[in-house]
């Protein structure tokens, strides 16, 4: 806990959600109450405000993966105290409570990459969200070899994602299989599962993500799946540019950059993954 005269940085509870809700839809971030939720209880001991005057005027989360990795998020200061060390402060809470981790990682904007440099972070990749005001569905036939994700398709689909993106990550798996279980899907290649999808629900578009896949055609037919269940919503993508094939595909459909992605770490790099396999991310609140 840190204190002085006017700001305290003490960590988030259950109360505090309305308030980091209102922080991120006053920033124009996507984020609902139910993906504060899910944040906040997937590492309550990770997650901290800045409160001034009794009122919540800033946010920070942090994922603990199994002690390998660690991830941060969610930070948000009002603009009325920005500038103010409260960001760093955040941070310092964020980094201490996940100092047991061999390696700490984030998705910066080109903006907060700028105050992460000098935080000790370093680049590992670049992605870019591409947005799209509804995908029509003329655009997305759906592939028969892609089905809705069930219960005993679990444990094969987090074993695929720890594998490609480099550590296990079950809670979120589960996590966003229960908010949005219309976007929770696997493709099948030869009685095996090739690859996955989810998605989540959002103030201002649907978020399809993460896509991952053994390869580009069966990622394809995975997004295909998933936008032809968006109705007419917008969608949004963090998608890798890897592959041309995808991206192309992707702006053959309508999607548009909307803004660029660093993914940084501290510290040690040990479980990059394969970034080959990953076509979209699950976003940068949990990597």
């Amino acid at each position: 806990m840190i204190d002085n005269d006017t700001i305290l940085v003490r960590p988030m509870a259950e109360q505090d959600l309305d308030a980091g809700a209102r922080l991120s839809q006053g920033a124009g971030w996507n984020q609902r109450r139910a993906d504060w939720a899910f944040l906040y209880r997937a590492n309550p001991a990770g997650c901290f405000v800045a409160e001034r005057n009794g009122r919540v005027a800033g946010t920070v989360t942090a994922i603990d993966y199994g002690g390998k990795s660690g991830w941060i998020a969610m930070m948000l200061v009002e603009p009325s105290m920005r500038r103010q060390g409260v960001g760093s402060r955040l941070m310092a809470a964020a980094v201490e409570a996940l100092g047991h981790c061999e390696s700490i990682k984030l998705d910066a904007t080109p903006a907060g990459k700028k105050v992460y440099d000098r935080l000790g972070f370093v680049d590992e990749y670049q992605f870019c969200r591409l947005t799209i005001p509804s995908v029509h569905p003329g655009d997305s036939p759906v592939s028969q070899r892609v089905r809705p994700m069930g219960d005993g398709d679990l444990d094969a689909v987090v074993a695929l994602d720890a594998g490609w993106f480099g550590i296990e990550r079950r809670v979120v798996i589960e996590g966003f299989r229960a908010l949005a279980p219309e976007y929770a899907l696997v493709a099948e290649e030869a009685g095996a599962i090739a690859g996955f999808a989810l998605g989540r629900h959002g103030e201002h578009f649907e978020q399809i993500g993460p896509v991952m896949a053994a390869g580009v055609d069966t990622a394809k037919a995975l997004a295909r799946a998933a936008f032809a269940r968006t109705a007419g919503k917008p969608v949004a993508v963090d998608a890798l540019e890897h592959t041309l094939a995808w991206w192309k595909w992707l702006e053959s459909l309508g999607f548009t950059k909307q803004r660029p992605f660093i993914r940084m770490y501290r510290g040690a790099n040990p479980y990059p993954g394969t970034p080959r396999h990953i076509f979209a991310i699950a976003g940068p609140e949990v990597g």
